[in-house]
């Protein structure tokens, strides 16, 4: 096992990441990050590092018509490759945006949400997992005092969190 397989295997064993998860979405996007997370998931589960069930899940944006198909069928490709489950639901960003009068930043992040967690429930997953990293950890941590936060901002992102009922681990906060 190559070393990001064996620092993500004991992150998230330390830190009880997969207590009771018997199937786990793995939020992909096509990015590099999430593309890393779900080969390390899958060479740790062909290894017996982890023993849950692995299902690859994607969001289509919309937002930059051919490239956002184009990463989808990638990551669907990716998922073949892998011998995965794959589910991928399409959002239209813009409109509700619009609709909603929210930046397109913020509109994306509340429909992946929404839909990772309807995927999620619908292929009777116990989590999500999504690839956010240590530099992530270092940009959340920047704009929540630039913004002003008090004790709870200054945690930054956590390893394990609850939305909806729905449980999201990060393994990859360790890289």
């Amino acid at each position: 096992m190559d070393c990001l397989e064996e620092k993500l295997s004991d992150y998230m064993h330390s830190n009880g990441l997969l207590v009771g998860v018997k199937r786990l979405l793995a939020a992909v996007s096509g990015g590099a990050d999430s593309v890393a997370m779900a080969h390390a998931l899958c060479s740790m589960r062909q290894a017996g590092r982890l023993s849950c069930e692995l299902v690859v899940g994607h969001v289509n944006h919309e937002l930059r018509g051919a490239d956002s198909d184009g990463d989808e069928m990638f990551v669907r490709e990716l998922a073949r490759r892998l011998a995965l489950a794959f589910e991928s639901t399409h959002v239209d960003v813009r409109q509700y945006a619009g609709q909603h009068r929210l930046s397109i930043e913020t509109a994306a992040r509340m429909l992946r949400l929404d839909a990772l967690i309807a995927q999620c429930n619908a292929l009777q997953c116990d989590a999500i997992a999504a690839a956010h990293h240590m530099d992530d950890q270092a940009e959340t941590l920047i704009h929540r005092l630039v913004r002003g936060t008090g004790f709870r901002g200054l945690c930054g992102i956590r390893p394990v969190t609850r939305l909806q009922g729905t449980m999201f681990i990060r393994p990859m906060l360790c890289v």
